[in-house]
């Protein structure tokens, strides 16, 4: 059966194993006792990623990865933390896919890693924005694998490069990977009109 899977602040599991049509009550979740904030979260079978935010700290503050790979019952936690504002993660079959708006990079750029142990270590980082003088923030990523194990990678992000409107007003383009994070197709654009 499909499981889904979702939390809110409170740090509270929710599954589903018809497709969300009908959901569990609420039950604590393990290892989140010492978190103050969920900044992104991905479920692949039995296993869980949590990007977290273990320290009550403003927005800027360090995320770890909270990870179980049987649905709950037990967790760790990564060691390595990175301070974002804007992140996304996918689960595929023994891969962690994470994206954020890169720090390091201003205007920030849209960067990608990729673990195959849930984060302890991380393949080398990817921009996958144009590298340029505009700003990009706000990915979405999301993994699709089939019954024959085969995962297809998307990812959109909001860029200013298309123009911008107010303070919040952006383009949205996409990329899409057909071998699971390994290499990603040209950067297009879905929506250009600044305000959308």
């Amino acid at each position: 059966p499909k499981r889904d899977w979702s939390s809110d602040v409170c740090s509270s599991d929710l599954f589903s194993f018809d497709e969300g049509n009908s959901w569990s009550n609420p039950s604590p979740t393990s290892p989140i006792d010492d978190t103050y904030g969920i900044l992104a979260g991905a479920m692949y079978k039995d296993t869980i990623a949590i990007l977290s935010n273990r320290l009550l700290a403003p927005e800027y503050s360090p995320f770890n990865f909270a990870r179980s790979t049987n649905l709950g019952a037990s967790w760790s936690w990564t060691q390595e933390s990175s301070a974002v504002q804007h992140a996304s993660v996918a689960l595929s079959p023994g891969m962690l896919h994470y994206a954020s708006n890169d720090e390091n990079i201003l205007p920030y750029e849209i960067s990608y890693r990729r673990s195959t142990n849930l984060g302890t270590t991380w393949f080398s980082t990817q921009i996958l924005s144009t590298y340029d003088a505009y700003g990009s923030d706000y990915p979405g990523l999301g993994s699709y694998t089939d019954d024959s194990g085969h995962t297809t990678l998307g990812i959109a992000w909001r860029d200013v490069k298309y123009g911008f409107c107010g303070l919040l007003g952006g383009g949205v383009p996409f990329r899409l990977s057909i071998d699971n994070g390994n290499e990603w197709g040209d950067e297009i654009p879905l929506h250009n009109t600044p305000c959308g």
